[in-house]
């Protein structure tokens, strides 16, 4: 968790670095942005997908106890 914390403040320094930089260049802008764009989606993705994968064990998990439960 540690680690996390330290690369998100470094790539938000990196990034605000990067956008300062790019004021004078507007394309460079628009590529940093089409790059946090892209990384914000990824982590959304993954966010939705785990969320998902936990609901279908979470499900999953419901029906074997069920089926231990009528076997009874």
């Amino acid at each position: 968790m540690l680690l996390y914390i330290v690369a998100m403040v470094a790539g938000y320094f990196a990034f605000r670095l990067l956008y300062g930089v790019g004021d004078s260049f507007p394309f460079s802008q628009e590529l940093l942005l089409v790059f946090l764009g892209a990384i914000a989606t990824i982590l959304i993705t993954a966010l939705l997908l785990n969320q998902q994968t936990e609901l279908e064990l979470r499900k999953e998990g419901q029906v074997l106890l069920l089926d231990q439960k009528s076997t009874t």
